[in-house]
């Protein structure tokens, strides 16, 4: 009787403006003859609707044990936004306050998509409560239409310390990983590095403490150890090259080896290599092995029928030229510098030849022994007689 009472005094009520207020125990409803009216039972919970100026608005307070607390829930009209915990919502749904259930917490948002809200696309967080060890305990998800394609998720690690953060794309698979110890790891969830990298890196440059790797995007790639060393891979217009450098202790040098594809030539203190290897100061070695094609030895100068040149013959070519036959001359030598197993192989001929020309001085030596000792041995009886 008394709920049917009331009903009939509140739409006698909402006809007659001129009463302002209503009281059925301690249930009271207010007007304030426009726009604003509110309900409010026992001072313990409230229900506010009215304009404010701006916007119509429907509002939930209730007393918290301390006092009275508004905006539990708030709904304003002009753009249907609902606060939780706050009368200025900023999205569809603002929540000014944990969310939890025990079990799972969600959160979604649809997302705008130019001036209409996105249909099935949404943004939110999710909470898990779960005791498997490494497994998730709260998410930032991105779905569309139920399904989630992006995270970001906080991974609960064996204790208290232990955790990290995993970041998935691609039909919500993960990607990259931060574990409980710094370490990075991107292609894998075990990431033994500070950078863990399962698979391929591009880069334009990277720096590793004293270690800069460049690349110009295009040929050219240069490894520098703190200014002290680097190598140079790289195109030069016309060849491919590898160029080692390093700091002298008065300034950095270039090409103290450089290779050039081209021809394969290597050039030690030079750039511009012209044989298979050039070497621009000196060699100390221990031991040099020169490889001669056949018949370039001059064994041949013993061999029957070789005409040996008369010394006389010899004689006259060095007056006239200044330097032994099929020698080059001092001259050559410091235009087109000294091939050394050309060289070698004509200075053994000569040597081979001057042999010859002894043993034959020698012969003609024992004969003249042989005509003085007998025109000795004849003075000799003449003298006797």
């Amino acid at each position: 009787m008394k709920v049917k009472l009331l009903i009939i005094v509140f739409f006698v009520y909402q006809i007659n403006f001129a009463q302002y207020k209503l009281e059925a125990g301690k249930f009271v409803i207010n007007n304030d003859g426009e726009f604003n009216t509110g309900f409010n039972s026992g001072n313990v919970a409230s229900m506010i609707m009215g304009y404010d100026g701006r916007t119509g608005f429907v509002k939930f307070g209730t007393h918290t044990g301390n006092g009275h607390r508004d905006n539990i829930i708030y709904m304003r009209g002009m753009d249907g936004n609902v606060g939780l915990g706050t009368n200025s919502p900023r999205a569809a749904l603002d929540v000014a306050a944990n969310i939890q259930d025990g079990v799972l917490g969600t959160v979604f948002g649809r997302l705008p998509q130019g001036n209409d809200v996105g249909e099935g696309t949404f943004l939110g967080v999710r909470g898990y409560n779960t005791s498997i060890v490494d497994g998730k305990s709260f998410s930032i998800e991105h779905s569309f239409y139920g399904i989630t394609n992006s995270s970001i998720n906080f991974v609960r690690g064996s204790s208290t310390i232990g955790g990290g953060i995993a970041f998935n794309t691609n039909k919500n698979e993960e990607q990259m990983r931060i574990d409980a110890s710094g370490n990075v790891g991107i292609g894998t969830k075990t990431p033994n590095y500070k950078l863990d990298v399962q698979g391929g890196i591009s880069a334009e440059s990277l720096y590793v403490k004293k270690l800069d790797i460049t690349n110009d995007g295009v040929h050219n790639s240069s490894i520098n150890s703190g200014g002290v060393a680097s190598i140079n891979m790289g195109f030069d217009g016309i060849t491919g090259f590898v160029r080692f450098g390093a700091h002298t202790g008065r300034g950095f040098k270039d090409n103290i080896l450089y290779m050039r594809g081209m021809d394969g030539n290597i050039g030690v203190g030079t750039g511009s290599p012209d044989s298979k290897l050039t070497v621009a100061g000196n060699i100390h070695a221990q031991e040099v092995k020169v490889t001669i094609s056949a018949g370039v030895v001059p064994d041949y100068v013993f061999a029957n029928g070789y005409k040996l040149k008369p010394l006389q013959e010899v004689e006259e070519y060095i007056k006239h030229n200044k330097h032994l036959p099929e020698i080059p001359s001092a001259q050559e030598i410091e235009k087109n510098g000294l091939m050394l197993a050309e060289m070698n192989m004509n200075l053994l001929k000569k040597i081979e030849e001057l042999t010859l020309h002894a043993i034959d001085q020698q012969k003609d030596i024992k004969k003249l022994i042989e005509v003085v000792e007998e025109q000795s041995k004849r003075l000799n009886s003449l003298e006797n007689k």
